[in-house]
């Protein structure tokens, strides 16, 4: 009690001598803070530089096939649980492991580390995805990683290792990646015209993208398209509007130069349709579009023509 009553009115004291004291000790404080918070984004710059050349130490033994070198990366009695959720004990059952796997298959992995977290001086917790491929560097899988590892002697050991489910490579796309769809846009079918503009919103957090259609009759009608990330369906997904009263939602999916959106609509009468839109990039100004997969209310409808649509400005208007 003693000691807390010295303390209170010395904090007392202080305080009623000048603000300066109290400006100078939040100084202080927040110098010291700072000083802690450098110290440790210097020791996770550290590990993080450690981790990723030890992963490029993996790329390669991986990419010469040597399974002996892979598993001396983990402690004597490390683990290695695969996705398909078989665990492997001890570098022999890990070497045994990877040496199986080499006279199966051949190809690359690469390493993505993403995240390194520290715990004390000597573990720390790396997470990232890793990606399969072949020789020719077609991807073929890839999966999330987490990788507990040790300090042993003064070297980094892996602990434990354990390879998640597979990623959804369209799960990692944003809307950086649709952007060759900016600008105005113009296309002619034996049905009619469409003239397209994209452009970002929101801080670019969206794009939208307005149809302004006429039929071979020059009756119009437009539609408003606002694209973004949708984080419960974890993809790029598409609402859209017409101005009859229609709406819908798509997703979106990237096949290299080609993208697909699987669309779901509603007229303004209730009836729904579905369809499979196919946009297929054939150079920087230019991609032919064709619906394929058509249902309208339970009937199969034909594939449309195939359009091209050509850029005519790389602002839209």
């Amino acid at each position: 009690m003693v000691g807390k009553t010295v303390k209170v009115a010395v904090f007392s004291l202080l305080f009623s001598l000048s603000p300066l004291v109290t400006l100078s000790t939040l100084a202080l404080e927040q110098e010291a803070s700072t000083t802690k918070s450098e110290v440790k984004s210097s020791e996770g710059s550290k590990l993080d530089n450690i981790f990723k050349s030890q992963a490029k130490e993996y790329e390669a033994a991986f990419a010469s096939g040597d399974a002996r070198k892979i598993a001396s990366m983990w402690s004597e009695k490390g683990t290695y649980i695969d996705t398909d959720g078989w665990e492997y004990s001890g570098r022999k059952a890990i070497e045994d492991k990877y040496a199986d796997f080499f006279a199966r298959k051949k190809g690359k992995v690469t390493i993505n580390v993403q995240s390194v977290q520290p715990i004390g001086d000597s573990a720390a917790i790396e997470k990232g995805i890793a990606t399969f491929s072949d020789l020719e560097g077609n991807q073929l899988s890839s999966c999330t990683y987490t990788v507990v590892h040790v300090l042993n002697g003064g070297k980094w050991e892996i602990a434990s290792a354990t390879d998640h489910g597979e990623v959804d490579a369209n799960s990692q796309l944003s809307l950086k990646d649709m952007a060759w769809m900016l600008g105005e846009w113009q296309a002619k079918g034996t049905n009619g015209d469409a003239k397209v503009t994209t452009r970002f919103a929101n801080g670019n957090s969206f794009l939208v993208t307005r149809f302004e259609l006429k039929d071979k009759d020059g009756k119009g009608r437009e539609e408003m398209q606002i694209t973004g990330f949708d984080p419960t369906q974890n993809a790029l997904v598409s609402w859209i509007f017409d101005s009859n009263g229609g709406f819908g939602q798509a997703r979106w999916y990237s096949h290299g130069k080609t993208w697909e959106s699987r669309m779901n609509r509603v007229t303004p009468g209730g009836q729904r349709l579905s369809a499979v839109n196919f946009w297929q990039l054939e150079a920087p100004d230019k991609f032919t579009w064709q619906s394929t997969k058509r249902v309208f209310e339970g009937m199969d409808l034909p594939d449309s023509e195939r359009i091209t649509v050509s850029r005519v400005n790389v602002q839209a208007q």
